[in-house]
């Protein structure tokens, strides 16, 4: 007889998770309303129904993040520190090829527009930085009005799926899709000024605990994910519940975040152990709110990467975050008797489990996010006390 457990303690995860400040660094989405699977409702509280979306957690900030300068030529982010072109009557409807050089030299040719002497193609992070998930058609904040919403605008960095590197990333403000075009199409060009942000030497750290740290934006991942497919509320519950306290599903751009675009598959592997497939975000679509946002980590050559909105009973998989260390510190992986270490007497606890023999059972030391301790645990504490496998 296997025991599914999954301990369920809604109360302090709303106390240890807090509402943080535009999440650990990274750009708010916008979205401040909450939605259940249909339409917007009023914010749920802890242990209610659809509790855990991107609203619940999100801050306002009481100093404005844009600001238009230039007299109306240009918009200052002061969170990024990114300046960005606005459009005028006469360029708004230009697109521009990047196989054929005219989106680079429209981009050389805005030199000293605003009075800012460099401007540039931003990068895939950059451009959907501004992209208002509070919003739509155009899925964008209202100072860098006009914005064309029938096409998509370039960014400078390369798509590394498909056939080499003949794509590049691209978003569209109309829900604010994040995909890509073949570089000989022409599109829409959005200009940026300001120096890119610099990569942390070591972007992710491990560790034995079973979570991953990412340097750059200050977020904790599960090294594992959970195995097990979900509905995108079930995703908003599962998270909520998990041991000890402080999960939840990531907003889009939180879990579009650790997509490393710089290579194929756009996430590493070897650190996370990861599902091949489609993962869910806390964002709702907020043109149609039966639809919620998701991030393709699939490998496939020709949607790796893509985020997208699709209906919220779609089965998806789930990957939960976290704001702040383990506190207490979790237990290593296949520690099932939670005695600091992994040796045959785990092994034996999580025998004694499978058979139905009364054992305590400590689901955060499960080893293949499925939630409950099973086979797999038994085997990964045979292999550790063998001596076949580091923790």
């Amino acid at each position: 007889m296997k025991i599914f457990i999954i301990a369920s303690i809604c109360a302090m995860a709303a106390l240890l998770c807090g509402n943080p400040a535009f999440s650990a660094g990274l750009p708010p989405t916008g979205q401040t309303k909450c939605y259940n699977n249909t339409a917007a409702i009023d914010c749920p509280t802890s242990g209610q129904e659809f509790y855990g979306q991107d609203a619940n957690y999100a801050k306002t900030s009481t100093t404005p993040r844009f600001e238009v300068i230039a007299n109306g030529l240009a918009v200052k982010d002061n969170l990024t520190k990114l300046t960005w072109e606005i459009k005028t009557s006469e360029n708004l409807a230009g697109t521009y090829s990047i196989s054929a050089g005219t989106a680079q030299a429209y981009v050389d040719g805005l030199a000293n527009y605003a009075e800012i002497p460099v401007w540039r193609l931003p990068t895939v992070d950059e451009l959907s930085s501004i992209v208002n998930l509070g919003a739509n058609t155009p899925a964008i904040h209202s100072e860098f009005a006009p914005v064309n919403t029938n096409y998509s605008y370039w960014t400078g960095t390369t798509y590394k799926g498909e056939y080499g590197d003949t794509s590049a990333w691209t978003v569209n403000f109309n829900i604010g899709e994040v995909g890509y075009n073949n570089k000989t199409g022409a599109i829409y060009v959005l200009a940026v000024s300001g120096i890119p942000t610099k990569e942390p030497e070591e972007r992710f750290t491990s560790d034995n605990s079973g979570t991953v740290t990412d340097n750059k934006t200050g977020l904790i991942w599960q090294k594992t994910p959970s195995a097990t497919k979900m509905t995108w509320k079930d995703a908003l519950a599962y998270c909520e519940s998990l041991t000890p306290g402080g999960w939840r599903l990531p907003n889009r751009e939180e879990l579009r975040s650790i997509l490393s675009y710089d290579k194929f598959p756009a996430i590493d592997i070897k650190l996370f152990n990861a599902v091949s497939g489609k993962y869910w975000s806390s964002t709702t679509n907020n043109k149609t709110p039966t639809q919620a946002w998701n991030v393709d980590f699939t490998g496939n050559f020709y949607t790796d990467g893509i985020v997208s909105a699709s209906g919220k009973t779609t089965l998806y998989y789930v990957w939960a975050v976290r704001d702040a260390p383990l506190d207490p510190p979790a237990y290593s992986r296949g520690d099932i008797n939670h005695d600091t270490k992994v040796d045959l007497a785990d092994a034996i606890d999580g025998l004694r489990i499978l058979d139905g023999i009364s054992a305590t059972v400590y689901t955060d030391t499960e080893v293949n996010g499925d939630g409950k301790i099973g086979y797999e645990e038994v085997i990964y504490a045979l292999q550790v006390t063998a001596g076949l496998r580091t923790q």
